[in-house]
């Protein structure tokens, strides 16, 4: 899960994010959307078994599945922008 936690893809869009906001209500949104995050999977953590324990073998897999969608949904919008960005800059 680290990877996927703190990993380049994570570290890119904060950056990217951050170049894009101009003001300080924007860098305030995003850190604090940052921190919200934090937060969140600090608890998901903790409460992993109990987690696990709650949802079982079915709704593990689902949400999986679900989790894996969203992953590949964020992919597929990198990579749209990104071929956005160099047709731009080529035209």
């Amino acid at each position: 899960a680290i990877p996927i936690l703190f990993g380049p893809g994570v570290i890119a869009t904060l950056v990217v994010l951050n170049n894009r906001s101009v003001d300080l209500l924007e860098k305030g949104i995003l850190y604090g959307a940052v921190l919200v995050s934090t937060i969140a999977v600090f608890f998901t953590l903790r409460y992993a078994v109990t987690i696990n324990r709650f949802l079982g073998e079915t709704g593990t897999r689902i949400l999986t599945r679900l989790m894996g969608l969203v992953v590949g949904a964020i992919a597929a919008q990198f990579l749209v922008e990104g071929v956005k960005g160099l047709w731009l800059a080529a035209a």
